[in-house]
């Protein structure tokens, strides 16, 4: 499916075996391991995470049904799906980042998330100001009072500033998406990277540092604008 602007996600990292591989029965047999051999975001980009899974168990020699796996922007559901009854298990922490409450799923052809996924979410609103070199200046003293002032440029770094329904942000900042790298496409995305002037409003992939900010505002709170500095992965 196309990206739904504004959308954020995690990647999922091939390192980690729990977030890498999931385990498929169907009338063909199994259960076979089926893991993604790159680190990839969760739905967005093809290649990413969903759409890896689907395609190694389409492609996969001994499993009968067609499968498609997908994120759901209107609902804000993963949807697990064949065309027949099939089987599949989650490992590790999959089940919470793609919204399910059991991580062993079977007895039917489709798997909706039935509680709020913690790996991804379609906020009010996403903006970012044009991400700028990490500046560093050293100070060296010598003797005789002279000073050598040095100054470093760094990893680019972008301000991310998220406005979501206090509901959502109270489930998600509760789980990995703000904690490692993730993919933020803003509001107005389209497609491909931020390119500076040639894609202003492309995605940018983060790697977040500190605790992201958060501030409640509106009627009875219901919205909370979440600020996430980051560095910029090219």
């Amino acid at each position: 499916m196309a990206t739904t602007p504004p959308q954020i996600e995690s990647f999922f990292y091939v390192g980690l075996a729990g977030f890498a591989s999931v385990d498929i029965t169907d009338g063909g047999g199994g259960p076979f391991t089926l893991t993604n051999t790159t680190t990839q975001p969760l739905s967005e980009g093809a290649p990413d995470v969903l759409t890896s899974w689907h395609t190694l168990a389409n492609s996969h020699g001994t499993l009968q049904e067609t499968y498609n796996f997908y994120w759901d922007a209107t609902n804000q559901q993963v949807t697990l799906g064949a065309t027949g009854t099939f089987s599949i298990d989650l490992m590790a922490s999959q089940a919470a980042a793609l919204g399910f409450t059991s991580a062993s799923l079977s007895g039917a052809s489709s798997y909706t998330s039935d509680t709020t996924p913690l790996a991804i979410c379609n906020p009010l609103n996403i903006e970012y100001e044009a991400p700028k070199a990490a500046e560093e200046t050293e100070l060296i003293a010598r003797r005789w009072c002279r000073v050598i002032a040095r100054k470093h440029y760094r990893a680019e770094i972008v301000t991310l500033r998220i406005m979501m329904t206090s509901t959502m942000a109270d489930a998600v900042l509760a789980g990995p998406l703000f904690t490692s790298k993730f993919r933020a496409c803003p509001t107005g995305y389209t497609s491909g990277a931020y390119a500076g002037a040639t894609s202003p409003r492309g995605y940018l992939d983060v790697f977040p540092y500190g605790m992201p900010e958060t501030q409640k505002i509106g009627a009875g709170d219901g919205h909370t604008l979440v600020t996430v500095v980051g560095t910029v992965v090219e």
